[in-house]
């Protein structure tokens, strides 16, 4: 019973961040932007891999939605997995701009976890348009 508390209060403090951050990011913050950003790989592996991203297909902003945070989303083998994609993070080269399973990855890595082959990850992943229609993240980065 306490350690399910826990693990909700866990995800309500990690859903307040991610606001805050958006927030920050929307003000071109970027060193609080980061700051938040490391406290949310720091809790999420408390609150368990598998439930980082409570988020639904349904709940996916739009790719105009945010300065540089999206959510992304693939079907793989009938099954939905769904991650973030922050465009800032590929500046200067930088290649860990997706976060799944509690971690920053490239994009490649983690279309690996799920697929366990070699994948072209800005092709794997996709996102929500502003229009409603679905596209490929090599599109936005």
């Amino acid at each position: 019973m306490a350690s399910e508390q826990i693990r909700i209060g866990l995800a309500k403090l990690m859903d307040e961040v991610w606001q805050f951050a958006r927030f920050t990011l929307d003000e071109n913050d970027m060193k609080t932007y980061r700051s938040l950003v490391e406290i949310t790989e720091i809790l999420a592996p408390l609150r368990g891999e598998d439930e980082v991203l409570d988020m639904s297909v349904d709940d996916v902003e739009p790719a105009g939605g945010l300065a540089g945070v999206i959510s992304i989303f693939v079907r793989f083998k009938g099954e939905k997995y769904e991650a973030r994609f922050d465009k800032t993070r590929t500046n200067g080269g930088r290649e860990d701009c997706v976060f799944f399973k509690g971690q920053w990855r490239s994009a490649s890595a983690a279309a690996r976890l799920i697929t366990r082959t070699q994948v072209n990850g800005w092709r794997f992943w996709r996102y929500l348009r502003g229009d409603g229609s679905t596209g490929k993240i090599e599109e936005i980065k």
